[in-house]
């Protein structure tokens, strides 16, 4: 059985969460850091936007309700955090996940969360069919679910993305508790939070609970043994660094002017 590390961080700003993200990408793919399980939150209502997304509707639309942005280096369409546990898996290329390519890894990634969800009492399921809406002009994320994702009641319950390397991939994805209804109709439309389906209508499980159920089916599922750790320093000072540089850049989170890492595979767009 292979040993991967566990990270659980507290609420953290999207600048932070997407460059601590990055930052452990960088340090795997580089072979400093092991394979990881990172679960997060988020201090602050932010939107974060997928890498390649055409954003302009939706970057005026979350100024005019004052809510931050932050790009992804994942795919997809626009995302808006608070009331959710997020997870990231970064997983290097030694790793029996990696060999089974992005749709391989996605299945074998949402059994695990399914797994989770259905022990906290959710009947959650699988979206099998394909998606035939990649091109649309709708800006959420959880307008509409992929292969593989996550459903309950016809409606998106988890919204992930995948990004892979030559030497490794990360993927990253949002299960949500609560929505702010407000804020979503005035971001995304009204009809947006008919297709949204969140945990609290479902469970009262607490996300401290949750985050070890998770660990605990992610951990089953990928068959590893998950050991709780801290982010290196090397990571702290690849974060700080991409914070400065990108993550803090209008050239990056709003003209989406990519200075990323190099030798990109290939990106999964939800």
């Amino acid at each position: 059985m292979r040993t991967w590390r566990l990270l659980i961080d507290g609420p953290k700003s999207g600048k932070e969460n997407m460059a601590t993200d990055e930052a452990i990408l960088i340090a795997c793919r580089e072979g400093r850091s092991a394979s990881t399980l990172r679960l997060y939150e988020w201090n602050s209502a932010t939107l974060s936007i997928g890498c390649f997304q055409k954003a302009s509707t939706i970057i005026e639309r979350s100024s005019e309700v004052n809510i931050p942005i932050v790009r992804r280096i994942s795919g997809g369409r626009a995302v808006l955090h608070f009331d959710e546990i997020t997870y990231s898996i970064v997983c290097a290329e030694n790793e029996p996940l990696f060999d089974e390519g992005i749709s391989g890894a996605y299945k074998t990634i949402t059994v695990s969360l399914l797994s989770a969800l259905r022990e906290v009492g959710v009947n959650a399921d699988m979206h099998t069919s394909y998606t035939k809406d990649h091109t649309s002009k709708k800006l959420s994320c959880f307008h509409s679910p992929s292969r593989y994702e996550i459903i309950i009641e016809n409606r998106k319950l988890v919204g992930s993305a995948q990004r892979r390397f030559k030497r490794v991939f990360l993927q990253h994805g949002s299960i949500l508790f609560g929505i702010d209804k407000e804020l979503i109709s005035k971001l995304f439309g009204n009809d947006a939070i008919f297709r949204m389906a969140w945990l609290n209508l479902f469970s009262a499980v607490e996300k401290c609970d949750f985050k070890a159920v998770l660990a605990d089916k992610i951990q089953e599922g990928l068959n590893i043994q998950l050991i709780k750790d801290n982010i290196s320093n090397d990571e702290i000072f690849l974060r700080d660094k991409l914070i400065k540089e990108r993550y803090n850049n209008d050239a990056w989170n709003i003209y989406n002017i990519y200075t990323g890492l190099e030798n990109a595979d290939t990106a999964r767009l939800l």
